[in-house]
């Protein structure tokens, strides 16, 4: 069974949450390249801060997705901005 996380640390992941949620109705209203541009740099900058977290094998399954979604949701925001300047 994977060990669980921490009630007391639970805090962390609902402002993560809540950022996402933000960050997404952001694009949703403004889907304009600044937008996106801004948006790819907040979720590369958390891919990043993931990194540390994957030599603590407790939170490394939750750093390996929430990181890699992350990177995965930079790169294609990043696309997308550029594709709407032409």
């Amino acid at each position: 069974m994977a060990p669980r996380f921490p009630h007391r640390r639970l805090w962390i992941a609902r402002v993560l949450g809540a950022r996402l949620v933000a960050q997404h109705v952001a694009v949703l209203v403004s889907p304009e390249p600044a937008t996106l541009r801004l948006s790819a740099a907040v979720d590369g900058l958390h891919a990043a801060s993931m990194l540390p977290v994957l030599a603590l094998p407790r939170y490394r399954r939750a750093a390996l997705l929430s990181g890699g979604f992350a990177a995965v949701s930079a790169l294609a925001a990043q696309r997308q901005a550029g594709s709407a300047r032409r």
